[in-house]
């Protein structure tokens, strides 16, 4: 069975970064994707400036594919959705494939997505 889910101790959060050499800090929202008691990816958001980020999202190479990316993106989307946060911010251009299949849309350098209505619209 998989599970996605926050990694709330920091000491817990930073060996994940480091496991998947995530661009983040421990002092970031981080999630893990788990099979059991193995962690086999994770993402984090982060604060920068005034915006709030989709940081970064890694697998494994055994459990590397785009259901898996997508199901982290929409956990780490909807936690920032549940805590108010209104658009969420890409710079990472390693994940900018995964982010336009959740309708991101450019904005300069970056990529952005307004979260009113993402989770309660219909599906297209």
């Amino acid at each position: 069975m998989i599970e996605i889910k926050k990694i709330d101790n920091k000491s817990a959060a930073t060996a994940v970064i480091a496991k998947f050499n995530l661009i983040a800090h421990s002092e970031d929202i981080v999630m893990g994707v788990f099979q059991g008691v193995d962690i086999v990816g994770a993402g984090a958001l982060s604060l920068w400036g005034t915006k709030v980020y989709l940081s970064d999202l890694k697998m494994d190479s055994e459990n590397d594919n785009i259901t898996m990316l997508l199901s982290l993106a929409r956990s780490l989307l909807f936690h920032a959705d549940l805590k108010g946060i209104k658009t969420i911010y890409v710079r990472n251009k390693d994940i900018f494939h995964v982010c336009k299949l959740l309708k991101f849309k450019e904005s300069g350098e970056e990529l952005a997505l307004d979260l009113e209505g993402f989770f309660t619209s219909e599906c297209e």
